[in-house]
């Protein structure tokens, strides 16, 4: 089996931003939140800094809420009100933006994207309409203005320049991507699939279509397909690194895109088979430079991956599992891999931490005209 091994080292300042409980680190900075995050709902974005860096968004809950307490609740039961905070570095104010508020992210021009909770509050077992909105200095607008049945949910994914993308899930596990230049703008990008990177200046965007692991390109602005991936050239480039386990799907995770290189993190679908996937935009082309699995014991998910600004080095955390006893237990460390070498790269890893202690990553997928 081809791999990459991964091995005890110094990852140094490579991770990147991070919050841990309250402590939030952003570049040399480090600031203590009013409320520990908590993405309960939407796109797993916790914290989220604007293009400045000095204000920095993150979703929480009006009262503390855990997976006990949910748990206990019966269909029907309020289980939380979402809230997103926001919090200005400069002035060391953290204050609320806006109550029923989740998955946010905020644009290059420092709009701001949410998902609204139209009830205002999280309704345990029960279907929660909600809507996507967009806030400026001017004021709140609801974008997703068109007539769409109480099953339909949203989650903001980012900004394309001054697009926003979001995903729509329908009713099942059906997903489409839609782009948005406006209240009820909207377009399909994709009618199943989802988000997996957006370029640094915001022109285009890759989307995974159809849960097939088609890879395409596609300009949000109008839709128009500038670049496929054969889900074939993939399948054989994950077989070849995978021993051929597999098959004739895997998974794709989240991922980022750093001049003409991506990086997604990706699975066999099989437990504990998980790596990352390095691809190439060049031209009109979309092509696979190499993917890579890590041969962590335990290994259950690769999340939180993130690209250096030159391309040189990639950062993710990893969550395994180990039974101890009766229990199992959850663990999560850093891997940094040099890619300087695409053909063998090196990886090394942190001592892993309880998984709760792992803390979430800090970053803002979006891209804008400028933006790197």
């Amino acid at each position: 089996m081809v791999s990459v091994p991964v091995v005890d080292g110094d990852v140094g300042d490579a991770v990147g931003d991070r919050v841990v409980e309250r402590t939030l680190r952003l570049g040399d900075r480090t600031f203590t939140l009013a409320v520990e995050p908590a993405a309960i709902l939407g796109n797993g974005s916790e914290v989220v800094p604007d293009a400045t860096g000095e204000l920095v968004y993150y979703t929480t809950t009006e009262e503390p809420t855990d997976a006990a307490t949910l748990n206990a609740l019966k269909p029907g039961e309020p289980a939380f009100v979402p809230v997103i905070r926001r919090v200005d570095l400069a002035g060391g104010g953290d204050e609320v933006f806006r109550v029923g508020g989740y998955a946010v992210t905020v644009a290059g021009d420092g709009r701001v994207g949410f998902v609204e909770d139209v009830d205002g509050v999280y309704v345990w077992g029960e279907q929660n309409p909600d809507r996507v909105v967009v806030s400026s200095p001017a004021g709140d607008e609801v974008w997703s203005t068109e007539e769409v049945p109480d099953y339909v949910d949203y989650d903001t994914v980012g900004w394309a320049g001054d697009v926003l993308i979001v995903h729509q899930i329908l009713e099942g596990t059906q997903r489409r991507v839609l782009a948005f230049d406006g209240p009820g703008e909207g377009r399909v990008l994709t009618e199943e699939g989802g988000m997996a990177a957006i370029s640094p200046d915001g022109s285009e965007v890759l989307i995974e279509e159809g849960y097939g692991s088609l890879l395409v390109v596609v300009d949000p602005r109008d839709g128009s397909r500038k670049a496929v991936l054969d889900p074939s050239v993939v399948r054989a480039a994950a077989a070849s690194e995978f021993d051929g386990m597999s098959g004739e799907k895997f998974l794709i995770g989240d991922g980022d895109w750093e001049g003409d290189r991506m990086v997604l993190s990706m699975g066999t679908g099989y437990v504990h088979e998980n790596g990352f996937a390095l691809l190439r935009r060049t031209g009109d082309g979309l092509s696979v430079d190499r993917i890579v699995f890590l041969p962590v014991k335990g290994i259950i998910s690769v999340h939180g991956i993130d690209l250096a600004a030159d391309g040189g080095t990639v950062s993710m955390q990893v969550t395994t599992d180990r039974l101890s006893g009766r229990q199992t237990i959850y663990e999560a460390f850093d891997v940094v891999c040099d890619l300087g070498d695409v053909a063998a790269p090196e990886c090394r890893k942190r001592p892993p931490v309880a998984n709760a202690n792992a803390g979430a990553p800090v970053g803002n997928p979006s891209g804008w005209e400028g933006g790197s």
